[in-house]
Formats: structure tokens, sequence, C-alpha cells
């Protein structure tokens, strides 16, 4: 009988600890959370090519969580830990690969063009704010 309550006993002081030391670690975890942010760049890429060079770049970044370059509005976005790697640097991992970048302020990312991607308003002419036209169309309107 003796044998019987000094295992239980041991038992239940296993399952104590063990439990304390879970609250602890997951404690512990909580409080490390890192915040994450997000900044978007306007970029001069044109090509996939363009869109690996750019990405592989910042992906190698300490603190860069992942990075998608949109090929239509050449607005890459870069997914970062707050404080560990800081937007000029991200801006300079861009720029040292040879294309431009320009933080995008506005939140719909948008591409400018002749018309404020109102198709209604597009003319095809190019105007002193528009980047260029190929074709009569500014091609916001896909």
């Amino acid at each position: 009988m003796k044998v019987l309550k000094t295992a239980a006993l041991s038992l239940l002081m296993v399952m104590f600890f063990s439990t304390a030391n879970f609250a602890q670690k997951s404690t512990a975890k909580a409080s490390s959370v890192e915040s994450i942010k997000v900044i978007s760049f306007q970029t001069s890429a044109h090509c996939a090519s363009c869109k690996k060079t750019i990405e592989s770049s910042l992906n190698k970044l300490s603190g860069v969580k992942s990075s998608n370059l949109n090929l239509d509005s050449k607005v890459v976005s870069v997914y970062y830990k707050e404080g560990a790697v800081t937007p000029e640097a991200i801006k300079k991992s861009i720029e040292g690969k040879g294309y431009t970048a320009s933080a995008v302020t506005n939140t719909s990312k948008a591409k400018k063009s002749c018309c404020s991607g109102n198709k209604a308003n597009c003319s095809g002419k190019k105007k002193s704010s528009c980047s260029g036209h190929k074709k009569k169309s500014c091609g916001s309107h896909k």
C-alpha cells in the first residue's frame, strides 16, 4: 500500500511540474512574438526574370519573411520583422540589383496612369504623370 501511495504521489508531482514547465514555455513564446510589417515599393521591373531577381534578393535579407512582386503593377510587397530589417535596407536591396524603388504610400497600390485606373477616363494619351503608353490604352484595365 505504501508503494502505491508513493507511486501515485510521484505521478502527481511529474504531472504538476510538466504542466508548470509547459506554461512557462508558452508564456515565453507569447512574449517573444515579433511584429510583422509590410512595405511596398514601385519598381522598374518588367519581366519574370526581374521578378525572380528582386524577390530572391529580398528573401535573402535577414528579417524578411517573404516578398511578392506583381508584374502588372510593378509593385513589390515585402513582409518583414519589425526591428530586424529596415525599410531603407529593403529599398537598397532592390536598387542594388539595378531597379528603381519608390515607396508606395497609398494602400490600393494601384498603378498610376493617365486615367487613374478609371476605364471611362482613358483616352490613351500620355499625360505628364503617366509613365508612358506602348499602345493606345494604358493597360490598367485588363
